[in-house]
């Protein structure tokens, strides 16, 4: 079936083996002609044997097949587009938006896909990702709710990442509004709205939609914890941020753990704390987040 040789292939290629991707590809020639998506990891598969100008045929032929479905072609453009992107270098956010409008001109969603892309690549490609988030936005409702979603994100991670946390914190309400049922946008805006609002009831209610979605999700979890410590709940607090811990010890969730440990008067743990959090090298916001809280425990 479709499925099964795309989950084949993909299997394949995430194991570093191309080559039989592409044999099994070619295997089932009759399927993969009918999928665009199929046909895209072929295209990727080839690029990642050295078959370059091979590779960026197959891509356009691709991305064309699934631009000309009548059914499911946002779906199945999105999917495409994705996993060409897998083609360029990272670092080189130009070569997959130079391929994609050399293609044809990019829709609402290949649009959104570009801007991820950008903001991807790290400070230097955000005016960029902001320039083509502002593309489909200004498509309005003819762009899906999908596509006005993912590029709410992508202008709130930019804004975040540039400490316009403001605007960052509405961007992501936008999408946490628009795609309820998108994890990382309603605990980003839960994050930020505890922290640049102090609005600890919705964000509450944003972070637990977030943990219900991804109960295993550790960055979940301090975000709710943290919002629990806000809300002066410390025991349910230290209960969720623990579940963090548990997973991945992150300099952020044992910050906040030591803060409620320090609101329960335990500031011998809290110090014991903020030692475990300095030594995963925490970003520059939470290390001085860390040092301003232990400068508070002082003489206590």
């Amino acid at each position: 079936s479709l499925v099964y040789l795309e989950k084949s292939a993909n299997a394949r290629m995430m194991a570093g083996n191309p080559q039989e991707a592409l044999a099994l590809l070619r295997s089932a020639s009759d399927l993969v002609a009918r999928s665009p998506v199929l046909r895209a990891i072929g295209a990727v598969a080839l690029s990642k044997t050295g078959k370059r100008d091979e590779a960026m045929v197959a891509g356009r032929d691709a991305l064309a097949a699934a631009r000309a479905l009548t059914e499911n072609q946002a779906e199945n453009v999105e999917r495409a587009a994705v996993i060409l992107r897998e083609m360029f270098p990272a670092d080189r956010p130009a070569d997959f938006e130079s391929f994609m409008v050399q293609s044809g001109t990019p829709s609402a969603v290949e649009g959104a896909i570009i801007a991820d892309n950008w903001m991807r690549s790290g400070p230097s490609g955000g005016d960029k990702a902001l320039e083509w988030c502002s593309k489909v936005e200004a498509a309005g409702d003819a762009a899906s709710v999908g596509a006005r979603a993912a590029t709410a994100m992508t202008r709130g991670s930019v804004l975040y990442a540039r400490g316009d946390l403001q605007a960052a914190c509405e961007s992501f309400e936008k999408a946490a509004d628009m795609s309820q049922r998108n994890a990382a946008a309603l605990n980003n805006a839960a994050y930020l709205l505890v922290k640049v609002k102090n609005d600890t009831a919705r964000s509450f209610e944003l972070a637990s939609r977030a943990v219900q979605l991804a109960p295993a999700q550790p960055d979940y979890l301090d975000t709710l914890g943290y919002i629990l410590f806000k809300s002066g709940k410390l025991a349910e607090a230290e209960d969720v941020l623990n579940k963090s811990v548990a997973v991945a010890p992150t300099a952020s969730a044992l910050l906040h753990l030591a803060q409620v440990r320090a609101g329960q008067g335990n500031v011998g743990d809290a110090r014991q704390l903020l030692d475990r959090a300095r030594a995963k090298t925490p970003d520059a916001d939470t290390g001085k987040e860390i040092e301003e809280f232990s400068a508070s425990l002082k003489g206590k």
